[in-house]
């Protein structure tokens, strides 16, 4: 077909993957439950064409995506390149399990960039800066970030959790560390032997982890672990991958999704714990904000530009509306005065009047 003929010639002309020894089938673990299995619909695996030879069932790619019969390569190790693959169906299920069997290789020894980025997001099929996706997204990244770009808070390649709700926006020259959560750092680049990353979700739990496999030796490494994380159904799975002055191949082998491992004992308590915590935080909220509308609250001593935090009324001016804490008696002061200064003046004009008269009378 036309785009295995592309993937040739992108072969051909140097640009190649550094394909692994073998290619293991890493399923997701909780395949080997009683009840677990792959969602074949939404995993991304070998073969990837369907008979037609130019089309992937359930996913579509875009940028400078190349397919190949062997691996997808979403960018080249040349400059500036972003692509893409999403799975055209919505996730219909809640919890979920993805093991990622990837490759990032290129030339650079000491300067490669950018990295790439699997995600479960409301929204798909859009190019960014944000390793290749829209620099705003709704739902879950897990980054896979080779260049540190803001030069501070930890060394490269990084791992995180990219948590939005569509409103913030993932900043490249920060490396979106207004967006992300967790991290680890994690050698994978320019290995000669197969490479994963396995994201799992738990929706009970609100719990997410990440861990890698990145030695020759089989073995998965904890990465990191993020606690009340709320990912609703109905959302896609994809991954991208970006290049800007440096670059890197960025290549897929697999995206196997299935479903999550039963949650560990340690793992229940982790989450039960920073649940109570949440909720004790969002108690202390509330409880301030209701002292707050209390009636012998004064709310004259409360300053504040955000009337609709206290009870949708803003402060008052001090002593406006206080007639009855002692109006009464600030008004009877300030006729005492008027008075003073009549009868006083009253005085001195008959004063001043008699001794004009006696003058003259002289």
């Amino acid at each position: 077909s036309k785009m295995q003929w592309w993937g040739l010639l992108v072969v051909a002309t140097g640009v190649t993957a550094q394909l692994p020894m073998d290619d293991p089938v890493v399923e997701p673990s909780g395949v080997k439950d009683p009840t677990g299995s792959v969602y074949v619909q939404h995993s991304l695996i070998k073969p990837f064409f369907a008979p037609d030879g130019i089309s992937i069932p359930n996913w579509n790619w875009i940028g400078n995506t190349v397919v190949t019969d062997e691996y997808i390569r979403l960018t080249p190790d040349r400059q500036t390149k972003r692509g893409a693959v999403w799975n055209v169906l919505p996730f219909s299920g809640q919890s979920w399990e993805a093991t990622i069997h990837f490759s990032v290789n290129g030339q650079g020894k000491a300067l490669f960039g950018d990295g790439f980025a699997f995600w479960y997001t409301a929204a798909h099929g859009e190019l960014g800066t944000a390793l290749g996706n829209t620099e705003k997204v709704n739902g879950l990244g897990v980054l896979f970030d080779t260049y540190d770009n803001h030069q501070e808070d930890h060394g490269h390649p990084w791992v995180s959790a990219l948590i939005n709700d569509g409103d913030g926006v993932y900043s490249h020259d920060e490396d979106g560390k207004q967006v992300t959560r967790g991290g680890c750092q994690s050698f994978f680049r320019n290995m000669d032997h197969p490479t994963f990353a396995r994201v799992t979700y738990w929706h009970d739990l609100q719990f997410l982890e990440v861990k890698m496999r990145v030695a020759e030796e089989p073995e998965w490494t904890p990465c990191f672990t993020e606690k009340n994380i709320i990912l609703p159904s109905g959302y896609y799975f994809g991954a991208s991958a970006s290049t800007g002055d440096l670059a890197d191949n960025h290549d897929l082998f697999a995206i196997r999704l299935g479903t999550a491992p039963v949650p560990t004992m340690a793992q229940r308590d982790e989450s039960t714990k920073a649940k109570d915590e949440a909720k004790r935080e969002i108690g202390s909220v509330e409880a301030a904000r209701r002292m707050l509308n209390m009636k012998h609250m004064d709310p004259h001593k409360i300053v504040t530009n955000h009337a609709e935090q206290f009870g949708g009324h803003a402060a008052e001016e001090p002593g406006a509306g206080r007639q009855d804490e002692g109006g009464t008696g600030i008004g009877m002061y300030i006729l005492y005065i008027i008075l003073f200064l009549a009868v006083g003046g009253g005085i001195y004009y008959v004063i001043i009047t008699q001794k004009n008269k006696q003058k003259f009378d002289y």
